[in-house]
């Protein structure tokens, strides 16, 4: 790919010098939901100018879309089908033979272990998070209940009956068979603690109020036999491979290309590409400031304004007068850092 110098048009993205409209970005924000409007539109002309990239190598390479179909007749577009063409043609990845699945499972025993269950009963007294005083009657009561269970471990199910404000009180508090994730974090870091048989010696606080929790029975995880899950690493590690791949790829074709108005490596825009065109310097100074400052800088300003006789003024100025801290043209070519669907 030729790395020819193009002129562009100040303020716009683009890849090799074919921009890529603000309206196609919005449009294309909607698929990329985040934490504000800013963070979409940005992720979006990221996700733009990767697909700028693969097709303009696909014509390059002289491809001709050949569109697949699946078996309800959905059509795939052509430029959908060119990029699909160019990656297969582009990427080749090995399957990972039996040797390295192995050693993949022998380093990572723990991720194929059953999880631990556990046989568990206890009594709920609710209470808000935001109630201070229900919270403080909820552990008091707790603390009464466990008080009195100390001597007679056989009442849990009659004062579960009696006080708990679980649905399970009807069963005597019994919640049956639980694992990971069936409970909050709380509920299940006391499970751990406990041994078989015996019951909570404080109250326990999660976000409904104060438990007593009763462990009857702990079944330990066990490992999974290499045999049950060896297809599953291969399907992992073929599909981590193709990743690092693309990510290669799409990484070398960026360094390759002339691309404006975004730094497709650390999501930076200049602020131009965001802006109207009506918009004046003042609002373009504020928004390359805010895309680009560091804490040190945002601290700075905080401070000058925090100082002056004029925080308008001085806000406004200091933002106008801010400077990244490389000039644009000493920095490093952008380059794409994939993010694979997995």
């Amino acid at each position: 790919m030729s790395a020819r110098a193009f002129e562009v048009r100040p303020g716009v993205i683009a890849v090799n010098g074919v921009e890529i409209p603000r309206d196609e970005i919005a449009r294309e924000a909607q698929h990329h939901p985040a934490s504000s409007p800013f963070e979409s539109w940005r992720e979006a002309a990221r996700a733009l100018v990767i697909r700028a990239l693969l097709l303009q190598e696909a014509e390059r390479e002289g491809l001709v879309p050949e569109p697949m179909a699946d078996g309800e007749g959905r059509r795939e577009g052509d430029d959908e089908a060119l990029i699909r063409q160019l990656i297969a043609k582009k990427i080749t990845v090995a399957e990972p033979d039996e040797d390295t699945c192995r050693r993949y499972y022998e380093q990572n025993r723990k991720r194929f272990r059953s999880a631990a269950l556990y046989e568990t009963a206890h009594i709920l007294f609710a209470a808000l998070p935001d109630d201070a005083e229900a919270r403080s009657a909820a552990k008091a009561q707790a603390a009464a209940v466990i008080a009195g269970l100390q001597s007679s471990p056989g009442d849990f199910a009659a004062a579960a009956a009696r006080h708990s404000a679980c649905p399970s009180a009807a069963q005597g508090g019994n919640m049956g068979q639980i694992g990971p994730g069936q409970t909050v974090p709380a509920f299940e870091a006391a499970l751990a603690t406990l041994e078989e048989g015996t019951i909570s010696p404080e109250p326990v606080e999660t976000r409904y109020g104060f438990h007593v929790i009763r462990l009857d029975r702990r079944i330990a995880g066990r490992d999974l036999p290499f045999e049950v899950v060896a297809r599953c690493i291969a399907s992992y590690l073929g599909e981590r491979a193709h990743h690092d791949a693309l990510y290669s790829y799409v990484r070398w074709l960026g360094v390759h290309a002339q691309i404006t108005g975004i730094d497709i490596e650390t999501g930076k825009i200049d602020a131009a590409a965001v802006l109207p065109a009506q918009e004046g310097a003042a609002q373009v100074a504020m928004r390359r400031f805010a895309n680009g400052a560091s804490a040190e800088d945002w601290t700075s300003l905080i401070g000058t304004v925090q100082k002056a006789e004029d925080p308008a003024m001085a806000l406004a100025s200091g933002m106008a007068s801010w400077q990244p801290p490389r000039p644009a043209a000493e920095r490093p070519r952008p380059v794409f850092t994939y993010r694979g669907n997995g």
